[in-house]
């Protein structure tokens, strides 16, 4: 990471009544409108390197934080490195740091500044307070529940430790194209109390000519207090270094003669950008909002957590009665790539992995010349289990464990998105950022799960914030008409509506009905369409959308004639949907071992519940009986469609003893550490 070398180094139904010349008119005025731009304006970043004084080699950027802010930093001018050890985490997360302060800066309080070496390298993560006259030692014991067990470097640095004289960090060489500018962001660090003005030079020394003088691209005096302590965003033009390769000095140094230390500068992230132009491109987009239940959901609730989403696909076609394969995200997701059951792909849990034979949704588009990305949090969706198959690109983050607030995958996918071009992109999006976070306590009262479910919807306006950025992003560089946008989850979310919290474990709609939201040039707008339809339908849909031939070991059955208006009712073939989670929350806040599986088969009206160990049966009208408050089988009497749907539920289960072979997972440590924040393993 770009961080202080030690000691001295630092680096239209109603329209038919219309007459016709009415009507062509109007499609001339908003013909424009309808076509997509052949075009779009991009700005081109190249990142900019440190480089280690003794060595030469790039440093990884360090992830700071001025304020509110946390970006990624080329570095300190005006600090040093006092110590650096190795130190022990333990099973608690407790990490002991200490440092001892040199007699010569004995004299003068210091903030220490802790880097631990984590996921993102070389991290600030915490501060160390120095006073004089209490012994040269410092010492403090952090708590880092992210951090893996066992040893860990870390490194202590005294902010504000400017001297006099001149300190720089110096960048990788770099070609800087003509109409260029440089962009970065710098920030005082140190005692605010410091008055000391600071000089700020930035220079291009030229890599091929070295004895040509430095050209200087920014210079500024800064003096340090109230009003400081915020990032300086800068963007300067490269005109005067145009079409020469370059390495670019970031110095500073106190203004004036000092008897102590000035306040130490930190350098943000430097790119070299560039505005272009670049063709449009041929998209598929996938997004799957972890544990979003339909009722969060405006298009399908009439709610008001979701106005991004609801603009954006009520133009296209909303699938009403959509449920998935299985309650659990892993085996879910799996099945939504492969268009299989999971019995028959065999990923039923984080144990197992997808086996060789199984071809994919990304695989398929990536035979056909489609650029394929990914943007996950890992976990449940860890690329090893077999997800990253066919994606030229599959980022996982670099959090360690999983939660809605560390949650990013929608943010890192607009970053790939804005330096994408001309390639046809299938784009698959999965975030943990809606995922309920139930606290495992007692929530019998109405007003504890009402707090739950509050909660949640914050969570859910979140990512529907977050997703409105993605999807505007994305339009402003697609070719429109020929794209698909597409959104679901792999599940929905339990709040004790039948006892139990989370998911997986039972098998009732608000855990089973998922939103299923599509829009696109070759769909329908403004459609809602009531047939069912299951998770494993959606890779042959949309390939099937887009002109692509499946694979022949996709199972799923199209619904593109639905989605596109096309098709008059018919009976929609029944989905089966399982549940094999172990531990089930109560409403009291313990688990239970309920002795999975469940196993439910459902039509266009109609549900059964199969219990294998107990044999118990559930049937559900849902078209009389949306809630699921009464079980028509109850008692050992029931209509004749229920005994006609558990004999055919029961004939499935006995395939599910003879599940597809898929061979042992091989985790890594990371995605272990993250499966265990999930509760998916002890």
């Amino acid at each position: 990471m770009a961080r202080p070398v030690f000691e001295s180094r630092s680096p239209a139904a109603a329209m038919k009544a219309f007459p016709i010349i009415v009507l062509l008119l109007a499609s001339a005025a908003f013909a424009p409108a309808a076509q997509a731009a052949a075009t779009f304006e991009y700005t081109s970043r190249q990142p900019l390197h440190a480089v280690d004084p003794a060595t030469g080699a790039a440093l990884a950027p360090a992830r700071e934080r001025i304020g509110d802010s946390i970006r990624d930093a080329l570095g300190i001018t005006g600090t040093v490195g006092i110590a650096r050890r190795m130190a022990w985490v333990d099973e608690d997360g407790q990490l002991f740091v200490q440092a001892r302060m040199p007699q010569s800066m004995a004299s003068q309080p210091h903030d220490l500044d802790v880097y631990v070496q984590d996921g993102n390298g070389m991290s600030l993560r915490g501060v160390l307070h120095y006073k004089p006259g209490k012994g040269l030692l410092v010492s403090r014991t952090f708590v880092f529940q992210d951090l893996p067990v066992g040893p860990v470097a870390t490194e202590v640095h005294a902010r504000g430790a400017h001297g006099s004289q001149w300190q720089e960090i110096v960048t990788q060489p770099v070609e800087v194209a003509a109409g260029s500018r440089l962009r970065f962001a710098f920030a005082l660090r140190g005692d605010e109390q410091q008055d000391t003005p600071m000089e700020l030079v930035v220079e291009a020394r030229d890599e091929l000519d070295p004895s040509r003088p430095p050209r200087t691209v920014f210079e500024r005096r800064v003096t340090p207090g109230a009003g400081r302590s915020d990032w300086n965003e800068i963007a300067t033009d490269l005109g005067d270094v145009k079409n020469r390769q370059v390495r670019f000095a970031f110095r500073s140094r106190p203004a004036k003669a000092i008897e102590t230390t000035a306040v130490g500068v930190l350098w943000g992230q430097a790119n070299v950008e560039r505005d272009e132009k670049r063709r449009a491109y041929r998209a598929l987009v996938v997004v799957s909002l972890d544990s979003l239940r339909l009722n969060s959901v405006g298009l399908y609730s009439g709610g008001d957590a979701t106005p991004a989403i609801d603009r954006f696909f009520s133009d296209g076609t909303v699938m009403m009665e959509a449920v998935t394969q299985s309650v659990t995200t892993l085996p879910a997701h799996m099945t939504l790539m492969t268009g299989l059951p999971p019995s028959v792909h065999g990923v039923v849990d984080e144990l197992r992995q997808l086996p060789g034979g199984v071809r994919t949704l990304a695989q398929t588009l990536q035979d056909q010349g489609w650029r394929t990305a990914a943007f996950t949090e890992g976990g449940a969706l860890a690329g090893e289990l077999g997800f990253a198959r066919g994606f030229d690109h599959y980022d996982q983050g670099k959090a360690h464990y999983i939660s809605p607030a560390n949650s990013d995958a929608l943010e890192r996918a607009a970053d790939f998105v804005d330096s994408h071009a001309e390639q046809p992109l299938f784009l698959f999006v999965h975030t943990y950022r809606t995922r309920p976070v139930h606290t495992g306590a007692d929530v019998r009262s109405e007003q504890a799960r009402r707090r739950e479910l509050a909660s949640m919807v914050e969570q859910v306006r979140d990512a529907d914030e977050q997703l409105g950025a993605l999807l505007k992003l994305l339009r402003e560089r697609v070719i429109d008409d020929d794209s698909l946008f597409l959104l679901t989850s792999g599940h929905g979310e339990e709040f004790f509506e039948h006892g139990a919290g989370g998911h997986g474990t039972q098998l009732y709609e608000e855990s089973v009905r998922v939103p299923l939201m599509l829009r696109g040039g070759m769909l329908a707008r403004r459609t809602t369409s009531d047939r069912t339809v299951g998770t494993m339908d959606i890779a042959r849909t949309v390939l099937d959308l887009l002109d692509v031939r499946p694979p022949a070991s996709m199972q799923g059955s199209s619904f593109a004639a639905a989605a596109a208006g096309r098709e008059a009712a018919a009976a929609a073939p029944r989905r089966f949907s399982e549940a094999r989670r172990r531990l089930r929350l109560l409403a009291d806040g313990t688990l239970q071992d309920w002795g999975a599986p469940a196993l439910s088969v459902r039509d266009d009206h109609y549900k059964v519940i199969f219990h294998p160990a107990s044999r118990a049966l559930e049937a559900y009208d849902l078209s009389r009986d949306t809630r699921e408050a009464r079980n028509l089988l109850e008692g050992g009497r029931g209509p004749r469609w229920a005994y006609e749907l558990a004999d055919v539920l029961q004939g499935h289960a006995a395939t599910l003893e003879r599940p597809r072979v898929a061979p042992p997972a091989s985790l890594e440590p990371i995605n272990r550490r993250r499966l265990r924040s999930l509760g998916y393993l002890q």
